[in-house]
């Protein structure tokens, strides 16, 4: 009975095996318990959580002066330092630039600002350029290059 023939009758080609013809259900996998699915939602929840603070510290300071430029005071900004922070997003380079700031009618203060430039607008950001910039005045170390 090594080959498969239609001359045969089903009886002849698969004879009866022996033992039982009903055969148990498989055993089902237990269910899991209350401490698994605890550890399982803990555990979704730290991954968000850290997805999240990292979504968070990127996207935060380019909100903060998209902000700035909305509805901060205007004031002119002297360009005395500009460094890069050697970080590149894009192929385009992460800069410091160190400003003094003269808002209209206080004192000059300097701070810092960091900011992504494409490469093609760095030659404008030249230590001693003016710009136009956006500060806090409830903050005023918080400024946006307008």
């Amino acid at each position: 009975m090594d080959s498969f023939s239609f001359d045969q009758s089903p009886a002849e080609q698969f004879p009866p095996q022996e033992g039982p013809m009903i055969q148990e259900p498989p055993k089902k996998a237990p269910s899991p318990g209350r401490t698994e699915i605890f550890f399982s939602v803990l555990g979704f929840l730290a991954v968000a959580l850290i997805v999240g603070g990292i979504l968070y510290s990127f996207m935060y300071p380019e909100y903060e002066q998209d902000q700035l430029r909305k509805t901060g005071l205007p004031a002119k900004g002297t360009i005395i330092s500009i460094d890069d922070t050697g970080n590149r997003y894009n192929d385009q380079p992460q800069v410091k630039i160190h400003l003094q700031v003269q808002p209209e009618g206080k004192p000059k203060y300097e701070t810092d600002v960091t900011m992504i430039i494409s490469p093609v607008y760095l030659p404008q950001f030249q230590p001693g350029q003016t710009v136009d910039v956006k500060y806090d005045a409830k903050d005023p170390s918080k400024v946006a290059l307008d």
